[in-house]
C-alpha cells in the first residue's frame, strides 16, 4: 500500500517539478528521462529481488526492503522537491 501511495505521489510532485524548471519545448524530452530511469530502477530492483528473496527468505524481506529504500531517499526527495517548490 504505501509503494502505491508513493508510486502515485511521485506522479504528481514530478509533473509540477518538470512543468516548472522546463520550458515548453524541452518538457517532453524531461519527462521522456525521467521515465526512463524510473524504468531502469524499477528492472534493476526486480531483477534483484529474486536473488534476495532466494538468499534471505521471501517475500517478506523484499517488502521490508522496499519500505526501508522508500523512507530513506523518496520521502526526503519529496520533502526537498516541496521546498523547492515554494
Amino acid at each position: 500500500m504505501g509503494a502505491m501511495l508513493v508510486s502515485g505521489a511521485r506522479w504528481n510532485i514530478l509533473s509540477h517539478y518538470t512543468n516548472a524548471e522546463f520550458e515548453s519545448k524541452n518538457r517532453a524530452t524531461a519527462i521522456s528521462a525521467l521515465c526512463m530511469v524510473i524504468g531502469l530502477i524499477f528492472v534493476a530492483v526486480v531483477g534483484m529481488s529474486g536473488f534476495i528473496m532466494e538468499k534471505f527468505g521471501g517475500i517478506r524481506t523484499i517488502y521490508t526492503l522496499l519500505g526501508l529504500i522508500t523512507v530513506v531517499t523518496a520521502l526526503p526527495l519529496g520533502v526537498h522537491l516541496g521546498r523547492i517548490r515554494k
